[in-house]
C-alpha cells in the first residue's frame, strides 16, 4: 500500500478542521490507512468521503462531549472505541462514545495507542 502526498494530508486536515499529529501524518505518508487485528481501522483512509472526515463530523453532534473540543479522531479499535489525539492535553486517547467523557486509555502518541490496541488483541488471542 502506498502513502498519500503532503498536499493530500494538508487537504485532509482542512476537511477535518484540525492538524493531525506528526505520527499520524507520517503513517499517511507511508500508507493510506492502517489496519490492525481483525481488520480494525487503526487509521482511517484519507479519501474524500472516508471515515476520518465523517468521524470528525461527530464533533458537531449535540451528544458529543464538550470536554473534547480539540480532539481529532483518526481511527478505531474495531469494538466501538475511537482513537484520537486531544490537542488540549497533548495526549492520544482510546475513547468509547458510550462512555461519555471517560477515556479508556491515554498515551503520549497515537502510535502508542495503536501499539496498545494491537497488544491487547494479541493478549486475548493467546488466552484462547
Amino acid at each position: 500500500m502506498t502513502g498519500i502526498t503532503t498536499e493530500s494530508i494538508i487537504e485532509l486536515e482542512v476537511a477535518i478542521g484540525s492538524r493531525l499529529p506528526d505520527d499520524v501524518r507520517s503513517m499517511y505518508g507511508l500508507s493510506n490507512g492502517y489496519k490492525g487485528p481483525t481488520d480494525c481501522q487503526l487509521l482511517y483512509r484519507a479519501d474524500a468521503d472516508s471515515g476520518i472526515v465523517s468521524m470528525n463530523r461527530l464533533k458537531e453532534e449535540a451528544w458529543f462531549p464538550k470536554q473534547f473540543p480539540s480532539l481529532v479522531l483518526v481511527g478505531d479499535n474495531g469494538c466501538g472505541s475511537l482513537i484520537g489525539f486531544d490537542w488540549a492535553t497533548g495526549k492520544a486517547i482510546l475513547w468509547n462514545p458510550a462512555d461519555g467523557d471517560m477515556i479508556q486509555e491515554s498515551r503520549d502518541s497515537v502510535t502508542e495507542i495503536w501499539d496498545y490496541v494491537i497488544n491487547l488483541y494479541e493478549t486475548i488471542s493467546r488466552q484462547d
